[in-house]
């Protein structure tokens, strides 16, 4: 990161690999690149505003998770080709979980748990820190 400052980061967060599908009412089905206990990062179809609140539900495993959430950041991420072979653009969201429910909270706990005793996790942060 420009500046060194370090890990800006709170709370641990993990790939999600595919574990993890969201969907928001932009789309009903966006990729989860990453998730921590305060939030996740979301490949999206479209920029969503920053300060917005949405509510995303998470298919974690065999839950669905219902929260409301905050965009943080939204930004491009590049380009890819859809089904037809058509150039489009890809955005990305950061958004900070808001009044999460202890049910929740340990769902994603677990979930992270698990991750982290793969090794994925500290590869993700020692990215994050470069």
């Amino acid at each position: 990161m420009a500046g060194g400052g370090g890990e800006r980061r709170k709370q641990l967060r993990v790939p999600a690999k595919g574990g993890v599908r969201g969907k928001i009412h932009t789309a009903p089905s966006v990729p989860v690149l990453d998730l921590s206990l305060s939030g996740a990062l979301l490949e999206v179809p479209c920029t969503l505003s920053v300060g917005e609140i949405y509510t995303i539900w998470l298919a974690i495993r065999a839950h669905v998770l219902v929260i409301k959430s905050k965009v943080v950041r939204s930004y491009v991420h590049g380009f890819d080709k859809n089904e037809s072979g058509k150039m489009v653009i890809k955005y990305r969201a950061a958004v900070q979980f808001l009044d999460l429910s202890d049910e929740n909270q340990g769902v994603i706990g677990s979930y992270i748990r698990g991750v982290e005793k793969t090794g994925l996790s500290a590869k993700l942060q020692s990215d994050a820190a470069s």
